[in-house]
């Protein structure tokens, strides 16, 4: 049996290797790494905003934070900005991000990298590749100290990334 499985790991790892390669960026599907159970996501974004993406995060139970993005002025930093609504939805409107008006949580940092941890810079737009890797390290102690499962039922996350697990239509 131990086998069979080493061969069949042998076999989807050149796999895996070349589906995230191909994979959209919308197309994208991530499981984070303490709980596989919470996904993540980029959605295309209708709106008028710095891109033309946006970012969710669901819970086990399929409570959505949602977020878009900002990247200031200087080194390329991304942060990720919360929405109290789906930017999906037809009157949403673009937050601020110099105001904290309309907003869940804190901003927070956002990386993403590819498969040998090298750090992908420059805007996220719906035409781009699908990162292999995506971490936020306030995520975890954010909804830990927000701790209102009404709100995101699994804020008893440790500190971990997101991975890309499946690309949808391939």
């Amino acid at each position: 049996m131990k086998k069979i499985i080493a061969i069949l790991s042998l076999v989807a790892i050149p796999f895996l290797i070349q589906l995230a390669a191909a994979c959209s960026i919308t197309k994208a599907i991530y499981k984070y790494d303490d709980n596989p159970q919470v996904t993540a996501k980029f959605m295309p974004l209708k709106h008028k905003s710095l891109t033309d993406v946006y970012f969710t995060v669901t819970s086990s139970k399929g409570q959505h934070l949602w977020f878009t993005f900002d990247w200031g002025n200087g080194f390329s930093k991304e942060r990720l900005v919360s929405s109290k609504t789906d930017p999906a939805n037809d009157n949403w409107k673009p937050q601020d991000p110099d105001l904290n008006k309309d907003r869940l949580l804190l901003d927070m940092d956002f990386y993403t990298f590819d498969k040998t941890l090298k750090t992908s810079l420059g805007k996220i737009s719906a035409s781009a590749t699908a990162p292999d890797y995506i971490f936020i390290p306030d995520l975890a102690p954010t909804l830990w100290y927000l701790r209102d499962a009404s709100i995101f039922s699994d804020y008893q996350l440790g500190r971990a990334m997101f991975t890309l697990s499946e690309c949808e239509g391939v």
